[in-house]
């Protein structure tokens, strides 16, 4: 290639390893002397982890799972040998001698003690699924109330009484997000105080409270869609595993845009 643009540019067509061959790997001299050389290796992402910012997942990866995980990658995908075969040979051009009596091995780098804390490797995939479990009825249940009371125009009457649109969903939304309140409370205090126990309660606390002001709206405008309670209750049962599971449909696509998309 006549640079690293280029290259990159060839690698991001959708026909990339189909109807073009695909590339094992790149190497781009950034700058060579006799007395240095600059180099950068271009692996493809599923051969070699990624070692842009940030390079480790913080949550529950233990350095044995990094190794297992990474480490062996940079071995099977060929990348630590063509690493030592540009540097040994560049060593062995500047001084032969001195690079033969060179050892040369791969070595972990030395860790401090560190807490394995193989939790979140489960908890990790069964959490949203208990998150769904556990608000998917609260949901359904506000949608559905929605429906019912339009069915039996109780908002008309409440108008001809007097009460205007914006205190009837004000009243809806005060009253939900008061008990979703209570509910995030006592999911704090007992996810803090038995499961994530190094977690912020204050943070916990604040992303429970947007998670449900976020599915009040949700099933608030759900709810003004239908006039049957129970095709209401249905369709937003159905909306909510939609809103769910629409990420998992993306979550290996090869471009940041599209998950950025659907997030």
């Amino acid at each position: 290639f006549e640079s690293e643009q280029a290259m990159e540019d060839y690698t991001q067509f959708r026909d990339y390893g189909v109807h073009k061959p695909a590339i094992a790997a790149g190497i781009v001299f950034n700058s060579l002397s006799n007395e240095s050389i600059d180099y950068t290796l271009r692996f493809n992402q599923s051969d070699v982890q990624d070692t842009t910012a940030p390079y480790v997942d913080r949550y529950g990866r233990s350095p044995t799972i990094l190794m297992f995980g990474s480490f062996f990658d940079y071995i099977n995908s060929g990348f630590l040998g063509w690493q030592n075969a540009i540097d040994q040979t560049f060593l062995r051009v500047l001084n032969y001698d001195t690079a033969v009596d060179l050892k040369i091995g791969i070595h972990v780098f030395p860790f401090p003690p560190y807490e394995d804390d193989l939790f979140w490797s489960v908890t990790g995939t069964l959490l949203p699924l208990m998150m769904l479990i556990a608000f998917s009825y609260p949901f359904v249940i506000i949608a559905k109330t929605i429906v019912e009371e339009k069915a039996l125009r109780l908002k008309e009457g409440f108008r001809i009484l007097g009460g205007s649109n914006t205190a009837y969903l004000l009243s809806y939304m005060v009253t939900s997000f008061v008990l979703f309140t209570i509910s995030a409370a006592f999911l704090t205090w007992s996810l803090c105080a038995n499961v994530y126990t190094k977690t912020n309660p204050l943070l916990m606390f604040v992303c429970l409270e947007l998670f449900g002001a976020c599915m009040i709206s949700l099933a608030m405008m759900v709810g003004m869609c239908f006039d049957q309670p129970r095709l209401g209750a249905l369709v937003a049962f159905l909306v909510f595993l939609l809103f769910f599971y629409i990420y998992s449909f993306v979550e290996e696509a090869p471009y940041e845009a599209t998950k950025n998309s659907i997030c």
